[in-house]
């Protein structure tokens, strides 16, 4: 404790510093008012265009969609915090120009926001890991999203109650006062930042690697796979934010003058909360874009030919068996993962009425796809050609018992017009 010019500081001032408590140096201010800004208003409208494509375009409202409303009520809580400290001078100044009162309240911001952002972060990750489940059942692909979704929920939680229960008393958290009693214990609360930013490098490693595999396993073009795996390698941004914190957050930790370094660092976290949840966002830019803005995802093409293309036709239209190749496995514009066969579900030929040449041929319901609600009318033609093989028998001078002659008939086309559901 000093006192300066009747004002009670946490620190004394280094020789030949020049105290100046009405006009104090600071630093990162107005850069963290302009992150803050710019970077809150790109997350709000990521998120408003995820529930807007969820909820109205796909009318599909997820648990990961909760839970990413859930991170960013804390990820806003954790940079709302950092705000206030700029506001009331408690962040961004040496520590022998602040008050004691100042102090204290750093000291509450500081136990506050680390514990806010370690469940923002938590929920943020888990969030990606709920929605990688449904990118590939395959069994090896589940166990490694649940124990990454597992590692993210331990370790966040682990670093919550050490960062909560820190001192004893667990006032001495948040009153210098009580720092400076005998009787006061302190775990080193350095070590559990640096445990944090650990983590998040760790588990946003993990969340990047998991679909890259799945993702150049999917059936569609190489421009459209490599952009999915841009979508995901923006995931790495999060990682040099972490890393850069880290760097940062270092030699913070052998130093008294805690209010002052903190200031960049919390300008990291603002870069870092908000790119969370972007990220957790990136997933359904495609069927947004596809909705409003085809054209710039790549979809040229319109009418039958493209939603011929869109079940498995190829653009140079070669036929193909019905039922050929097996199930593949798709990935529904980042949202909606299933298991198709490939082709047009027809009734099988048996079902076809041959008297007569004609072809009775019944269209199983398909599956709906998903902008029906647009009201597309859209056409599928079949070609379907057979042979049809007259039986005569040998009485009354007729041709010999058993197949003579072919008749072929020319081929028939199988039409269906489905037109929009009614809402």
């Amino acid at each position: 404790m000093a006192n300066i010019n009747g004002t009670i500081t946490v620190l004394a001032p280094p020789d030949g510093y020049v105290v100046d408590l009405e006009n104090p140096k600071t630093q990162y201010v107005v850069e963290s008012y302009t992150v803050v800004a710019v970077e809150m208003t790109f997350c709000f409208l990521f998120l408003l265009q995820r529930l807007y494509t969820k909820i109205v375009i796909m009318k599909k409202f997820q648990l990961e969609d909760g839970v990413v409303i859930f991170a960013w009520f804390f990820c806003m809580g954790t940079q709302i915090c950092g705000l206030l400290g700029l506001a009331h001078g408690a962040i961004g100044r040496h520590a022998w120009e602040i008050s004691i009162e100042k102090y204290a309240f750093y000291s509450r911001i500081i136990l506050a926001a680390p514990l806010l952002y370690a469940i923002g972060t938590a929920a943020a990750k888990i969030s990606l890991a709920l929605f990688y489940r449904r990118l590939n059942p395959n069994k090896v692909f589940q166990g490694f999203v649940w124990f990454t979704l597992f590692v993210c929920l331990a370790a966040y939680t682990a670093i919550f109650f050490s960062l909560l229960f820190a001192c004893k008393p667990i006032a001495a958290s948040w009153d210098p006062l009580l720092l400076a009693l005998p009787t006061t214990v302190c775990l080193n609360r350095g070590g559990i930042y640096l445990a944090q930013a650990v983590i998040g490098i760790v588990t946003d490693v993990l969340l990047l690697a998991l679909p890259v595999p799945t993702v150049l396993k999917l059936q569609m073009p190489n421009k459209q796979k490599l952009g999915l795996v841009g979508i995901f390698g923006v995931g790495s941004i999060t990682i040099v934010t972490s890393i850069v914190r880290l760097i940062i957050l270092l030699p913070s930790l052998t130093t008294a003058d805690q209010t002052w370094v903190i200031g960049e660092g919390f300008l990291w976290i603002y870069v870092e909360a908000n790119l969370l949840i972007m990220c957790c966002c990136l997933s359904t830019l495609r069927r947004f874009f596809k909705h409003f803005a085809p054209r710039l995802i790549g979809e040229y093409s319109s009418g039958s030919n493209s939603k011929s293309h869109e079940r498995g036709f190829s653009r140079n239209h070669a036929q193909r068996t019905f039922g050929s190749g097996g199930a593949k496995r798709t990935l529904d514009t980042l949202m909606n993962t299933k298991n198709e066969d490939n082709g047009i579900p027809l009734s099988s030929f048996d079902d076809m009425d041959k008297s007569g040449g004609k072809i009775a041929t019944k269209a199983k319901n398909m599956g709906r796809d998903s902008d029906s609600e647009e009201a597309i009318l859209f056409e599928r033609s079949v070609q379907v050609t057979y042979e049809n093989r007259d039986d005569q028998s040998m009485s009354g001078g007729g041709p010999a018992r058993g197949y003579e002659g072919t008749q072929s008939h020319q081929p028939k086309v199988w039409t269906e017009r489905r037109a929009p559901h009614a809402h």
